[in-house]
């Protein structure tokens, strides 16, 4: 069946937390000089992640980046949208990004 919005949002935020976990572990490989903390799998996962984004729209990447990613504060959308079109907005792009991911 169809997942909820609240279903989708965890399915998101799962991922997003295993492709932050890949970052923290690249900048440390970097910083270390040592690539023994960064394996084959982490780059695969950053790259699927950052494909998938670029391949979302604009408002779908923003949405997807600011909520999930970047954890901003709940009101960050009004610099952008008013909150009836960042709510009607959010599911489509929640939508979107794991329709990129093909998941």
């Amino acid at each position: 069946g169809r997942l909820t919005k609240k279903e989708k949002a965890i399915v998101i935020a799962d991922i997003i937390n295993v492709y932050n976990q890949a970052i923290a572990k690249k900048r440390l490989a970097k910083s270390s000089h040592n690539n023994d903390y960064f394996s084959k799998d982490d780059h695969e996962l950053i790259f699927t992640i950052e494909q998938a984004l670029r391949n979302c729209s604009k408002e779908t990447r923003l949405i997807i980046k600011n909520d999930f990613i970047y954890k901003q504060e709940k009101d960050w959308y009004l610099d952008y949208f008013s909150k009836s079109t960042y709510y009607r907005y959010q599911n489509s792009a929640m939508d979107e990004f794991i329709n990129c991911l093909n998941i």
